[in-house]
C-alpha cells in the first residue's frame, strides 16, 4: 500500500477508534483492492493506530477534557489570503485547546527533532484560526503524534505567542 493509503487508515482509525475486532474490515475498506491486504499489512497498520491513540491518550493525560472532536475545520483569515484545514483532533480544556495532529511518516531516515519544527508551522495556523474564532482562549498546546514510534511532540503557546505569530504571518504575507 502507498504511504498515502496507510496514513489516510491509520488516521481513521486514531480518530473513530471502532472496537479494534473490526479494524481489519476497516483497513480493508479504505483500499482499492482489499484482496491485497494480508496479515503483515493489517499488523503494521494496526501498530501505528496503536501507537497513535497511546501518544494521544498521555498527552491528554495532563489536561481536564471538556469535549473532544476529529477531523474539526478550522480557517485563517489574514489580509491577503485565507487558510483552511482540519485538525485532526481537538480537545477543549478550561483555558483553551490541544490541537493534535497525527504524522505516520517513517522516521528510519528522518530526524524526529526536524520533523517536529517541519511540522510545527501547520499546528500554529491551527492556533492562529481558533484564536480568531475564540478570543477567550488563553493557552494553546500542540501535539504531534508519531505513529512510528508513538511519541508525541507537544509545544506550548499563550494566547499572546499566537498573536504575535500571526503579526508576523500578516508582515510577511504583505511583504511578499
Amino acid at each position: 500500500l502507498g504511504e498515502a493509503t496507510v496514513g489516510t487508515i491509520v488516521h481513521r482509525l486514531c480518530e473513530l477508534q471502532p472496537p479494534k475486532s473490526q479494524w481489519p474490515t476497516v483497513i480493508r475498506r479504505h483500499v482499492d483492492d482489499p484482496e491485497t491486504v494480508d496479515a503483515s499489512i493489517v499488523e503494521a497498520i494496526t501498530a501505528h493506530a496503536e501507537a497513535g491513540i497511546d501518544g494521544l491518550q498521555q498527552f491528554e493525560a495532563k489536561h481536564q477534557i471538556h469535549s473532544r472532536h476529529s477531523e474539526f475545520s478550522v480557517s485563517l483569515e489574514l489580509d491577503r489570503l485565507d487558510v483552511h484545514g482540519d485538525i485532526d483532533h481537538l480537545a477543549v480544556t478550561e483555558d483553551g485547546y490541544l490541537i493534535v495532529d497525527y504524522k505516520t511518516s517513517d522516521l528510519s531516515a528522518r530526524s524526529l527533532d526536524h520533523l517536529t519544527e517541519h511540522f510545527l508551522p501547520q499546528l500554529v495556523t491551527y492556533a492562529g484560526a481558533l484564536l480568531q474564532a475564540d478570543a477567550e482562549a488563553n493557552e494553546f498546546e500542540l501535539g504531534l503524534v508519531f505513529t512510528d514510534i508513538g511519541v508525541c511532540r507537544s509545544r506550548t503557546l499563550t494566547r499572546d505567542d499566537v498573536e504575535m505569530l500571526l503579526e508576523w504571518a500578516q508582515q510577511a504575507i504583505e511583504h511578499a
